[in-house]
């Protein structure tokens, strides 16, 4: 047989019809979208600049992020298109619990995302007078804790409701990335997980920019054309899945041999 030149798959994509083109340029349009919709992720998980981190005036060694920079965040990343929505709050013992829904528009998408935030505030209560605290068993004392009789005067009007809002209000802006605060104070992270996982699509692409590479060196122009017709009816059937080039992967031959 006559030595040929080797017909690699950029040169038959050259070859290609209208339709074919079109199915192609689509496919490189839906990537692009994909490669956005990655960068705009990026931009959601940045890390949060030191300086804007404050220290807990409570809790030792504890930062957190002052809602402010949450609300600026939102109008930056999503330019201004969030809300918020469905407060719902009940009284439990001396607690007050209450949950509210965030809404942010996805400038990509085009869709509203919802996340849910939720804590509970403490009602505080009047101390113990210290003579009857002498007197008090630990059930007693605990008992006093959960009385709302005992309930200070403006517990609640002292800013202590608006106080439970804005907590839900920013543990539902944390959901949405670590430029929003998550992983602030946590002791392990995900980190490490970022972009191990990889796109099916993208790992098409480098199974076929694998066998695209081992044909270039194959010399049998023959075998290169029927491996090569294989992969484009896959393409264009939509049967082209990671298990279809791992398999033309392993039916690849040094320089189209037998052996």
């Amino acid at each position: 047989m006559d030595k040929q030149k080797p017909i690699t798959l950029p040169d038959l994509r050259g070859k290609m019809t209208n339709k074919q083109l079109q199915k192609s340029t689509e496919k490189e349009d839906e990537m692009a979208y994909f490669s956005r919709l990655q960068k705009f992720m990026e931009i959601q998980n940045a890390e949060v600049e030191k300086e804007k981190l404050q220290e807990h005036p409570i809790v030792k060694d504890c930062k957190y992020l002052p809602i402010s920079h949450m609300e600026m965040a939102l109008d930056e990343i999503f330019f201004g298109q969030w809300s918020t929505e469905n407060f719902r709050w009940q009284v439990v013992s001396n607690e007050v619990i209450g949950s509210m829904d965030l809404l942010v528009f996805h400038p990509l998408t085009k869709q509203w995302i919802r996340r849910t935030g939720a804590t509970a505030i403490q009602i505080m209560v009047d101390s113990i007078p210290e003579q009857q605290r002498k007197t008090m068993q630990k059930q007693e004392i605990n008992a006093w804790a959960v009385d709302i009789n005992n309930k200070k005067p403006g517990a609640l009007t002292n800013g202590g409701f608006s106080k439970l809002k804005a907590e839900c209000f920013k543990n539902a802006c944390l959901s949405l990335g670590k430029y929003f605060g998550r992983d602030v104070n946590r002791e392990h992270t995900a980190s490490d997980y970022l972009g191990t996982i990889k796109d099916p699509d993208e790992r098409k692409t480098e199974l076929r920019s694998r066998i695209s590479e081992e044909l270039l060196h194959n010399q049998d122009s023959e075998y290169v054309q029927n491996i090569t017709q294989l992969i484009i009816d896959a393409e264009e059937a939509g049967k082209n899945t990671i298990e279809f080039y791992k398999s033309i992967i392993l039916k690849l031959k040094p320089n189209g041999s037998n052996d």
